[in-house]
């Protein structure tokens, strides 16, 4: 993950290591996902892709300024299923810090010559919603939305930014927030531009109660009070250092394959119950957090994530703040504007006689209240 800690004193996996592992999970994982910082810059990437049957969907995620490579479209993107690109701006992403440097306008070149070549490809991108793009974000949803790029899917993530415990990050000025009301309007329109036209992708918005995905099908998950509420509960996540881990977001490890003589032992720790369930993450239940088990949107939200309690708060049994937050603006901002049907199904699973939760206007008053 571009967001990981860097360890400076680990040595990260080798070439020949990651073709093991790849070999090895091949006949126990229905897809995978190549991550990084950029993994198309990796000069084994071909051969990594050549460890791997065709019958496995490959993702790969990119910031699509390699995407005008002629080695990437020959050797790379005919074996790839899903492609996900992040771009925060279609003009300037200086205001990104995940995009520095980056040039938008050869992104989107590069883009819809992508989508000629490749008509069948499954293309998703990925933005990271900043206050900068707030103030222009239908210009760039009917940009990134045109015909000539034919996206599969738009994934809008709020930007909620940290380099560790929220106290220090704040001193350190490495913490960024935007403002919830001021994306509950912007969503809000774009998910009215959304159900105004014909519909050939998925719009999906984050921290809005398992995305806003707007289709005759869609399932509203929920939670019971004795699961634990993490997400990652089917990933095999194995980052550059060779650790495997239950959840990138946060530094919990499994196991570390150096601990291992044969790397197929290393990746079967992730299907060994006694091993996942020792995770904190997998150890806490929604019943854990009393606070949430009066709270309006329980069974939507089932406590939220642990490593964003513990990044903000620094204790996993205290609520997520942005859940909370979040959770007041879906359903005053964006329930209303949703088809019938979907708003039956979303209020058929509130907890009616629950409290709202506190809407934190910015980080501040999180860690007044949980200091």
């Amino acid at each position: 993950m571009c967001n990981s800690p860097r360890e400076s004193k680990r040595n990260p996996l080798t070439p020949s290591q990651i073709k093991q592992i790849l070999r090895d999970v091949a006949p126990l994982v229905p897809e995978v996902t190549f991550t990084g910082g950029e993994p198309t810059i990796d000069p084994f990437l071909s051969e990594y892709l050549e460890c791997l049957p065709e019958s496995i969907p490959v993702t790969i995620l990119t910031n699509g300024t390699t995407l005008g490579d002629r080695f990437l479209r020959e050797r790379i993107l005919p074996r790839v299923y899903e492609l996900r690109v992040s771009i925060d701006d279609m003009v300037d992403q200086t205001s990104s810090v995940q995009r520095i440097g980056s040039n938008p306008k050869e992104i989107f070149e590069n883009l819809i010559a992508v989508r000629k070549e490749f008509p069948s490809l499954v293309i998703v991108i990925t933005t990271v919603l900043n206050a900068a793009l707030l103030g222009r974000i239908e210009e760039f949803y009917d940009r990134v939305t045109a015909p000539d790029v034919a996206i599969n899917a738009l994934r809008l993530i709020p930007q909620i930014y940290y380099r560790g415990r929220a106290p220090e990050a704040i001193a350190r000025g490495k913490w960024g927030i935007v403002d919830f009301p001021t994306v509950g309007r912007a969503t809000q329109s774009l998910i009215q531009k959304y159900l105004k036209r014909k519909r050939d992708f998925v719009l999906d918005i984050q921290h809005l109660f398992c995305s806003v995905t707007l289709d005759p099908d869609y399932v509203i998950e929920t939670f019971e009070d004795h699961r634990s509420p993490c997400q990652y509960q089917d990933a095999l996540y194995v980052n550059n250092q060779g650790d495997l881990i239950l959840c990138p977001n946060a530094s919990y490890r499994l196991a570390t394959i150096s601990e291992f003589g044969k790397v197929d032992d290393f990746i079967r720790q992730r299907l060994e119950p006694e091993v996942v369930e020792s995770h904190p993450f997998r150890k806490l239940k929604v019943i854990d957090k009393p606070q949430c088990l009066l709270c309006r949107y329980r069974l939507l939200c089932g406590s939220s994530c642990p490593a964003t309690s513990e990044a903000i708060c620094g204790d996993t049994t205290l609520p997520d703040p942005i859940a909370c937050s979040f959770s007041n603006i879906w359903e005053r901002a964006i329930l209303p504007v949703l088809p019938e049907y979907l708003q039956e199904k979303f209020r058929a699973v509130l907890n009616h006689e629950g409290t709202y939760p506190q809407e934190f206007r910015n980080i501040m008053e999180v860690l007044e209240r949980y200091r």
